[in-house]
């Protein structure tokens, strides 16, 4: 099996296509090597793109973006990472809204952000 095509979403621009890349593992899982996916398409790991205020004009015409995961696919899912909640003492992921204010911690270890 090769690898799966791009996404076109713009005709024109210098991001003419939206790379999909694999997912890694949770940060509380242990470390794998991580390898391509074979479902998923690879993404270009070229340098950043030479008009970045076009680059980002163009990503911001997304409308809407669809992520295809399930509740138990092991991985953390962007409204779940560090920057919303973090994970506690037993590896729960606790929203921003659970935090206490002014706590200053956001993982499970107790270091401070």
């Amino acid at each position: 099996m090769g690898p799966a095509p791009h996404l076109p979403i713009a005709p024109m621009g210098p991001a003419p296509h939206l790379p999909i890349a694999p997912m890694g593992p949770a940060p509380h899982l242990p470390i794998a090597p991580m390898g391509p996916a074979p479902h998923l398409p690879i993404a270009p790991m070229g340098p950043a793109p030479h008009l970045p205020i076009a680059w980002k004009r163009n990503l911001l015409r997304i409308r809407s973006l669809v992520l295809i995961g399930g509740p138990d696919d092991g991985v953390i899912t962007p409204w779940q990472s560090s920057f919303f909640g973090f994970y506690d003492a037993n590896e729960t992921v606790r929203e921003m809204q659970a935090q206490e204010p002014g706590s200053g911690i956001c993982c499970a270890s107790g270091a401070w952000c």
